[in-house]
């Protein structure tokens, strides 16, 4: 049984969009195709915000059927209710100062939930995880994150913990090592519990410091290896510009996902490709205000 990465869940939350429930626009609306074909696209997310904090989320499952229809509205303590209007479920979600996700939970079933802890420098350190990642709710995935004295992450330690039981009985199931030259990430190892390799990340840069290739490949003991290579690119103004995942076993390419962004650094398109190259879905995103 295993959850998202630790260094995944990490990135998401400490380097990520930043600041949950926030956007720069007042409007996002999202068109899916599950097909690829162009012809096929329809109106899937809809989300509006106010005072850059979103206000109401809806997501479709085939328009105009509705998946949730949230609204979410911010309290004076700091914390925001999400409701969704479709089957009266709420969901709360409290910040810390600087605006990052301090945790969330699920009304309804206060057992699904997740947690963050940072340091004084807002740095990550603890994240607990109730939301089933895994073995049909029964578990929950519990990192916690090791800085050195630069203040750059060197270490993740991955868990398992059974839901609703003491940390301290935690069991590993995965450990990172982070390498870093001239104050940039260029190599994680990925251990398993034995202390064995399992998979090994790299990461190149352009003259400015920006990352343009990140490569990570499983090793020994996986007889049929699964790799990525993720390529970016960016515009003059250092925000990225685009972004091509691709993802192989035994070196075959499986598929690869292609995404593009405007200059604000908003994703507005997202394809994905079976290995022949055939298209098979396709997200037009645009934005208002």
């Amino acid at each position: 049984m295993q959850a998202q990465s630790g260094y995944a869940r990490w990135y998401s939350i400490q380097e990520g969009s930043g600041i949950h429930l926030a956007g720069n626009y007042k409007e996002k609306k999202v068109y899916g195709s599950k097909t690829g074909d162009k012809s096929d696209l329809k109106l899937s997310h809809v989300q509006t915000y106010e005072n850059n904090r979103l206000v109401k989320d809806m997501m479709y499952t085939e328009y105009p059927n509705l998946m949730y229809n949230m609204t979410i509205n911010y309290q004076e303590d700091g914390t925001a209710i999400g409701m969704n209007i479709e089957d009266s479920s709420a969901v709360t979600y409290a910040f810390t100062e600087a605006g990052k996700l301090r945790y969330y939970v699920v009304d309804r079933q206060s057992d699904m939930h997740v947690v963050y802890t940072y340091n004084d420098d807002g740095n990550l350190i603890r994240c607990k995880d109730c939301l089933a990642p895994f073995d049909d709710h029964n578990w929950c995935a519990y990192y916690t994150y090791i800085y050195n004295e630069e203040k750059q992450l060197r270490e993740i330690y991955s868990y398992n913990l059974e839901k609703g039981a003491a940390k301290e009985s935690k069991t590993m199931f995965e450990s990172d090592t982070l390498v870093y030259e001239n104050d940039l990430l260029t190599l994680r190892w990925t251990l398993n519990a034995t202390g064995e390799a399992i998979q090994k990340a790299t990461y190149s840069y352009d003259k400015k410091g920006l990352l343009i290739k990140e490569h990570s490949t499983q090793l020994a003991p996986y007889e049929n290896p699964r790799s990525y290579l993720k390529t970016y690119t960016y515009h003059c103004n250092r925000q990225l510009k685009g972004l091509e995942e691709a993802y192989y076993t035994n070196e075959k390419l499986d598929g690869k996902q292609v995404s593009k962004y405007n200059k604000k650094g908003d994703k507005v398109k997202q394809e994905s490709y079976r290995g022949d190259a055939k298209r098979t879905k396709l997200y037009l995103i645009k934005y208002k205000g």
